[in-house]
């Protein structure tokens, strides 16, 4: 569960690169980064997070292959290598 002031996520984007099911809050990037996933709670809901949990412990099969499934997605995306080529894309253009 990342800071609430987390603006964009990488600790969900580095539980999912190491195969963790993630419970994460409705806040900065995360919704962005994970698109159309169920375990989002709304931020200062205790109930909410609570019942995603348990959701996710009930059906931890589920979501855990579904997080390997979004595993290549987070390495091809985020990746260093990556990330400093846009950078480096985004110089030469100006």
């Amino acid at each position: 569960m990342p800071s609430y002031i987390e603006p964009f996520g990488k600790v969900i984007v580095e539980a999912i690169i190491r195969g963790n099911v993630v419970v994460a809050t409705k806040s900065g990037g995360i919704p962005e980064i994970l698109r159309n996933y169920d375990l989002l709670f709304e931020r200062d809901n205790f109930e909410d997070l609570v019942n995603k949990m348990k959701k996710a412990y009930a059906n931890f099969d589920y979501y855990r292959n579904l997080t390997l499934k979004m595993q290549k997605d987070m390495i091809k995306k985020f990746r260093m290598e990556r990330v400093a080529e846009d950078y480096y894309n985004l110089f030469v253009s100006l």
